[in-house]
């Protein structure tokens, strides 16, 4: 948005007539290669809007379907976010996820699942897929 209207800034100074031509041909390449660069970034970082579970009012995912004193096993969170179970390895170690190790079996408190939701995962705006009990 702010882009747009440094282009048009960029355009509206390159059609007054008191400039030189020099300085107007400058000023309309910049605006050319800075609508071709937001282009660009519009295209790599398209805007996430589906399968997100989203209130529209204030853009707080939906966390109501996680029972907080559940354990979720591995799988179930890895089910959860669409990640790879090294994915999730790599958030338990970067501490950015709480758990339980009983045995070799990871699990995830709803708890801590729900508070990593509300603190990291909706500022990158993943995608929450809730599961169904089995």
């Amino acid at each position: 948005m702010q882009n747009e209207k440094l282009t048009q800034k960029f355009a509206d100074v390159a059609e007054v007539g008191n400039n030189d031509s020099d300085t107007k041909a400058l000023l309309l390449e910049i605006s050319e290669k800075l609508g071709v660069l937001i282009d660009l970034q519009r295209a790599r970082n398209p805007p996430v809007r589906e399968s997100m579970i989203q209130s529209e009012d204030d853009g707080v995912i939906d966390t109501s379907w996680i029972i907080p004193h559940k354990l979720y096993d591995n799988s179930q969170f890895c089910r959860i976010f669409n990640v790879a179970k090294i994915t999730a390895q790599k958030w338990r170690s970067s501490k950015l996820i709480g758990y339980i190790l009983i045995g070799k079996s990871v699990r995830y408190p709803g708890s801590d699942i729900i508070r990593f939701i509300e603190v990291y995962a909706s500022r990158r705006n993943y995608k929450i897929f809730p599961i169904v009990d089995e």
